[in-house]
């Protein structure tokens, strides 16, 4: 019994000293990173690439991995500019689809519905949605 606890806490122990070394090696990177992106990027472009990380690490990981294509290839003649890291961000998020934003009313609207004098359109359940489930056929 007592060699099953020395076990135990061994494998405890190694678990432990796993998880601390991966988040040395995770931080490191993290440091490697930010050196090199301050070496390429302008402060300020630099500054508007933190802001996009918070907002969309997606982004972010394509614009690192595409400003890491461009140093290596040597088409960056001079630091990145925020205007140039801006365009690079513009392309990148181009490939998302942009979404939109429909308001549709409570009730639509009466013109279209053929309601008269202002009244609400009989074909709406309680929750003012259109040819909903709870519709009764009278």
């Amino acid at each position: 019994m007592a060699d099953d606890d020395a076990d135990m806490e061994a494998l405890r122990r190694k678990k432990m000293e796993q998880t601390y070394q991966q988040a040395q090696n995770r931080v490191a990177q993290e440091e490697q990173l930010r050196s090199a992106l301050g070496q390429i990027l302008e402060p300020k472009a630099y500054e508007r690439l933190m802001l996009v990380k918070m907002s969309s690490p997606e982004l972010f990981a394509k614009a690192v991995q595409a400003i890491s294509y461009l140093q290596q290839a040597g088409q960056l003649k001079s630091r990145l500019s925020e205007g140039q890291l801006r365009a690079v961000l513009a392309k990148l998020a181009g490939a998302r689809k942009e979404g939109s934003i429909t308001v549709m009313r409570k009730g639509g609207d009466d013109r279209k519905s053929g309601a008269k004098d202002g009244a609400m359109n009989n074909d709406t359940d309680s929750s003012g949605i259109r040819g909903g489930a709870s519709r009764m056929e009278g």
